[in-house]
């Protein structure tokens, strides 16, 4: 299952964005306060127009599953639970925020407070739509009243041949490690949110090329 959250930033919205109450606002900037507090996701603000929470920790991701009951289900959406650097409350709990997103043909978002130390955001909408989908169980399954044939076939394999195989596997282990190393660095570092699929189809054959090459 593959989403693209590099393009889903729920911090810079605006007040129709999120159809906000008239108790809640957004900020056209991010106010100066916040520059004492942890870079990162996002900030709250409180009414005087302060700082009151930084987000830079890991983000909890969570896929929402079409049929929870099916191991190999599809998913229709996502959850992104945020935590804040600063503590909330009296307890020295943390102030949280969940973001859920699901799939939908229009734009849809709703805000909601369920206490003083928690918030939520629901999204419906193109951007909570799966790129694509790939069942692996499905192929698992077949393959797996064969397991233990391959199992025996591969000893067999390594008990006559090990000797000559070590080139084979050490070129292997590279071939992967390298192919891997690329294309996640294209996609996480060099290429920008806005790159289409295809561009993505380019480089993963780049990647498989150059590491079968060194390999």
């Amino acid at each position: 299952m593959f989403y693209k959250l590099c393009d889903f930033d729920a911090f810079s919205l605006k007040d129709e964005d999120l159809a906000l109450s008239e108790a809640t606002s957004g900020v056209a900037q991010v106010p100066a306060s916040c520059s004492g507090m942890p870079a990162g996701h996002g900030f709250v603000v409180g009414e005087d127009g302060e700082c009151v929470y930084s987000f830079s920790s890991a983000v909890d991701f969570n896929g929402i599953a079409e049929d929870a009951s099916d191991d190999d289900t599809d998913y229709v959406g996502f959850t992104l639970d945020f935590e804040s650097d600063q503590a909330c409350g009296e307890d020295g709990g943390k102030f949280k925020i969940k973001l859920s997103a699901s799939c939908g043909s229009d734009e849809v978002w709703a805000m909601g407070a369920e206490d003083d130390c928690s918030s939520t955001i629901e999204y419906t909408g193109p951007k909570g739509c799966r790129e694509y989908s790939v069942k692996f169980l499905q192929f698992t399954e077949i393959l797996t009243p064969y397991f233990g044939a391959l199992m025996i076939f591969a000893g067999l394999l390594m008990v006559f041949m090990g000797a000559k195989l070590v080139l084979a596997i050490f070129g292997a282990g590279v071939f992967f490690c390298l192919a891997f190393f690329l294309f996640s660095t294209f996609y996480n570092v060099i290429l920008p949110t806005t790159t289409p699929v295809w561009a993505y189809a380019i480089v993963g054959i780049v990647s498989v090329v150059t590491a079968g090459y060194a390999s």
